[in-house]
């Protein structure tokens, strides 16, 4: 997972939208969108902007080490298994849902769609290890 791709689950897991994720850290729309698809690097004001603003760990949006927000309980693991799941439930089911609407698409629409399927699949498959596993 890219750094751009785990800014990308900050959000999902934040339930907001790219406007109101770039407003609340200072930067545009447009920034967040180049930096989620890796078009630009991060840069440190807007990590820590993220990290002050949300509570993210800088660590785990730069390696994907350790927990992504700071102060999660790990002494709870089944609490967190439990949340894992349920998030990872929704995922996949957000990423059935978007498989079967691809059919009706045309081509550039299909491949925009494919490329947004790959990035939740790359989420759901961090959501399946268990929080006391390391990343791969």
């Amino acid at each position: 997972m890219t750094v751009g791709e785990r800014v990308k689950a900050v959000r999902y897991m934040l339930n907001i939208k790219q406007k109101e994720f770039a407003l609340a850290i200072k930067v545009t729309q447009s920034a967040i969108s180049q930096i989620e698809n890796g078009t630009v690097s991060i840069s440190s004001d807007t990590l820590t902007n993220i990290s002050s603003t949300y509570n993210v760990n800088i660590n785990w949006l730069l390696t994907g080490q350790g927990s992504m927000f700071i102060g999660e309980n790990t002494n709870n693991k089944d609490a967190m298994n439990e949340d894992i799941q349920r998030t990872n439930e929704k995922l996949m089911q957000k990423i059935l849902n978007l498989e079967k609407d691809i059919a009706e698409l045309e081509a550039k629409e299909k491949e925009a769609t494919k490329e947004l399927l790959d990035a939740y699949r790359k989420i759901a498959q961090y959501f399946e290890r268990k929080p006391t596993e390391s990343p791969a």
